[in-house]
């Protein structure tokens, strides 16, 4: 991989996902928000609930000292496929859950498997 002067970013991100992919990122194409991300922010009563279908990864770039945070779904979980359909409907416009509503989501899907709910 090669960068010119003209880009607007060399530096770049490389990340090896809990499905064993390497990411690689250019950091000047990531979005910023000063407050957490609204699916994020969503994940994180997922992940206290002891769902282990979803990640969130923090790297930290020493430059600036912004934080990335890398969001992940295991869409061989419930809670990773009811995620990763949220992630696709928020991209689209669509209105997300509450968390309760989100985990009372997780729940029933378990039910619906039979499985008793999987937590890490």
């Amino acid at each position: 991989m090669s960068f010119d002067k003209d880009r607007k970013s060399k530096r770049v991100l490389l990340h090896y996902s809990q499905n064993c992919d390497l990411l690689i990122y250019n950091t000047y194409h990531i979005e910023h928000f000063d407050a957490g991300h609204p699916l994020t922010n969503l994940a994180a009563p997922v992940i206290a609930a002891g769902y282990a279908g979803v990640s969130i990864y923090e790297c930290v770039l020493r430059k600036d000292e912004r934080h990335i945070h890398i969001l992940e779904m295991d869409t061989a979980t419930p809670e990773g496929i009811i995620f990763t359909d949220l992630q696709n409907n928020y991209q689209c416009g669509e209105p997300l859950p509450t968390a309760h509503q989100l985990l009372n989501q997780i729940v029933e899907q378990y039910k619906t498997i039979g499985v008793k709910n999987e937590r890490s």
